[in-house]
């Protein structure tokens, strides 16, 4: 796949091979890459075709290496929305593939810059990039990135406003507060229910007032009495 790879001239074959190389890192015995899958993959993420920096930015958070985390901090930065969007969620498979895997029973921390770039990049221009910061931050509730969360857990966007509620549920952070209490009447259901278990996590019962309790959302009540 890799000699395929440097002198394959059609970009959607290119892509294919560096999405089927990505993948070969959930395999059991995959190791860190001996064969310098990551240094091939690092070249590509630097192509012109931005399609092309897409797809070997997805498969840096899958296959990692030690230069992984700094191309994918550099690549939120890209003039191409759609790779900062998957520069995003890279870095969260960055950050949970060795728990996949099951080679690590917790997932590493972010490298500072990774986690202050992710927090900039909660301002992104494009709303595809913003709500895709806010669901690499969902899953552990990065406390670092509160005041990022906080204002994405405003944002147009109701998948940006989601996730943020949901990440903010987990990063054990009294300063969530006022942004769940706002979220549990949020205009999105989905968002909503989302506030109900956030506001569950960090034990802030009293904001499950009556009226929360009475929302026409079916899945806000079932929330609520789980």
């Amino acid at each position: 796949l890799l000699s395929r790879l440097e002198r394959e001239q059609d970009g959607t074959v290119r892509r294919g091979i560096l999405f089927a190389l990505g993948q070969m890192a959930f395999g059991e015995d995959f190791d860190g890459d001996p064969r310098g899958m990551d240094e091939a993959v690092l070249r590509h993420s630097g192509d012109s075709d931005p399609c092309t920096r897409r797809a070997a930015i997805e498969a840096l958070g899958k296959l990692g290496g030690p230069k992984a985390a700094e191309r994918l901090t550099l690549a939120l930065g890209d003039s191409a929305a759609e790779v900062r969007g998957e520069a995003a969620i890279a870095l969260f498979r960055l950050r949970f593939m060795p728990v996949w895997t099951k080679r690590a029973a917790e997932p590493p921390p972010l490298p500072d810059g990774a986690v202050n770039a992710l927090v900039d990049a909660a301002s992104d221009p494009d709303e595809n990039v913003r709500w895709r910061v806010a669901y690499s931050l969902s899953r552990y509730g990065e406390a670092r990135a509160v005041g990022a969360l906080r204002r994405l857990a405003a944002d147009p966007n109701p998948w940006a406003r989601l996730f943020a509620v949901r990440s903010l549920g987990r990063s054990k952070s009294p300063a969530a507060t006022d942004s769940i209490r706002v979220a549990l009447r949020d205009p999105d259901a989905l968002v909503r229910t989302e506030a109900v278990a956030a506001a569950d996590r960090l034990k802030l019962w009293d904001l499950l007032v009556p009226d929360v309790a009475a929302d026409p959302f079916f899945h806000v009540r079932a929330a609520i009495a789980r």
